[in-house]
């Protein structure tokens, strides 16, 4: 599942997903999910941050591959990885949001 998120967000196919891009996709899935009011983009925004120092990446002008983006979202960094995935009914899986 995180392949085919990954492709979505890397839209030009550049194999490299920016800061940018990352926040922008998780708001509108939060808002899509949860809507509008629940956007937190300060919060999207210190996870993204989160994911981009787990590999010594600048979010100004460098991107996270797909083995990087990969390993966020299915390694030891489960709260990074839900921010991709749905709400399960009577869990909390996306932190972020309000």
């Amino acid at each position: 599942m995180h392949n085919k998120i990954f492709d979505i967000i890397d839209s030009n196919g550049k194999n490299g997903i920016n800061f940018q891009q990352l926040v922008k996709f998780i708001e509108v899935v939060t808002e899509l999910v949860k809507g509008e009011t629940a956007v937190n983009t300060a919060n999207i925004k210190i996870i993204v941050k989160q994911m981009f120092e787990m590999f010594k990446k600048n979010i100004e002008d460098e991107q996270l591959s797909k083995e990087e983006f990969m390993k966020c979202c299915t390694q030891k960094y489960k709260e990074i990885g839900c921010a991709f995935l749905p709400d399960i009914p009577g869990e909390t899986m996306l932190i972020f949001v309000a």
